[in-house]
Parts: C-alpha cells; sequence; structure tokens
C-alpha cells in the first residue's frame, strides 16, 4: 500500500503517509468515499510526501476537482490542509488544483517541514504528538515494504 492514515480524535488531526509512489486516484478514491466525508472534521489534515510521490491521472484530476468544487458549492467546511514536499513540481500541481477548484478561502499550504505545517495551524503544543504519529506510520509502512519485499525474494529464488 502506498499510502496508510491515521485519525487522532483526541488532537483532531487526520495524518496521510505517502510512501514512495502513488497514483493520485488512489488518493482522490480514499477522499471521496462515503467514509471519508462523513467523519468528524479535523483541525488539521496533513499529507506527507516526504518520502512519497505522486502520479497524477487526469481522468482522476477531474473527477476529484468536480468532487471539492461540490463540497464548495454546498458550503461543506473543508479543513485546513498542509501538504509537506520537497517535490517543487507537486507544489505546483497543488497551487495549480486550488486555483482550479478556484476555492474562496485557503485551505490548503505546502511546506517543507512538519514543523512549519503545525505552527501553520498553531498546534504547537502537540508537536511532540503529531511528530509521534509521522514517525509510527513511517515505520509502519517500511515494514510493510519489506515484508512485500521478502515475499517477492522468495519467488524470484524459486
Amino acid at each position: 500500500m502506498p499510502f496508510i492514515f491515521h485519525i487522532d480524535d483526541e488532537i483532531q488531526i487526520t495524518y496521510l503517509k505517502i510512501y514512495q509512489h502513488c497514483l493520485f486516484s488512489d488518493l482522490a478514491l480514499l477522499a471521496t468515499s462515503p467514509k471519508n466525508i462523513t467523519r468528524p472534521r479535523a483541525k488539521l489534515m496533513i499529507f506527507d510526501f516526504l518520502d512519497g510521490n505522486l502520479e497524477t491521472e487526469l481522468d482522476a484530476m477531474h473527477t476529484f476537482t468536480k468532487f471539492i468544487k461540490g463540497l464548495e458549492q454546498s458550503n461543506f467546511e473543508r479543513e485546513p490542509s498542509a501538504i509537506l514536499t520537497h517535490n517543487k513540481l507537486l507544489d505546483s500541481f497543488f497551487g495549480a488544483f486550488e486555483l482550479i477548484v478556484d476555492s474562496k478561502a485557503e485551505y490548503v499550504k505546502i511546506f517543507g517541514t512538519l514543523d512549519e505545517a503545525i505552527a501553520w495551524c498553531g498546534m504547537q503544543e502537540h508537536s511532540l504528538r503529531i511528530h509521534e504519529i509521522q514517525n509510527q506510520l513511517l515505520e509502519r509502512l517500511r515494514a510493510e515494504d519489506n515484508d512485500l519485499s521478502r515475499e517477492s525474494a522468495k519467488y524470484v529464488n524459486l
């Protein structure tokens, strides 16, 4: 699995960690699922691409744009969303996406570090917990990746 997420009800954040290669359509499917729409609102959503990359597909972008515009028109309350990346292309992609959606408020900001994102939404008192979530998710993804590598090595060595 190219991503994993954690919802922390106590501090009201949703943390999505992307690892290695992820398709935009996979993220769009997750975002548009009825379970996601009806979940409790968070003070902050973090999309962490620091250890991953995103492959965009035109169909998925079109579908997701339509979905977000529908939310905007229905006055659905979008959470502040911090995107963590060092990739300038991803930075530009998400900036362009917000322009296409024509959002009325600034919901999405791009950051190079988790600390910048935490400061942006004023959650410094939860900084340690948010860093723990980031580390736990990365450890789980790496362990899962190692398990898959061992499995595929079994078949190669037959």
